[in-house]
């Protein structure tokens, strides 16, 4: 019996909506095959994120918070 993942989370800046060296955070939800998009309400300077590890560079006590919130 094979099991597959059927669940996954992906978080990212969208940098088309990047103002002010600042871009939007977004999550993505994927169930089954089907997937939605949430904005966080939260604005990340854009030189803080790390594509790799889908999170942020800690460097100050409020990165850690943001990297709390999405853990």
């Amino acid at each position: 019996m094979t099991r597959s993942n059927t669940f996954n989370i992906l978080f990212w800046l969208k940098l088309a909506s990047a103002k002010n060296r600042k871009a939007p955070l977004y999550a993505r939800i994927k169930v089954k095959g089907k997937r939605s998009e949430l904005f966080l309400k939260q604005r990340i300077s854009i030189f803080d994120w790390d594509t790799a590890k889908s999170r942020l560079k800690v460097v100050s006590d409020e990165n850690k918070l943001v990297n709390g919130y999405l853990e």
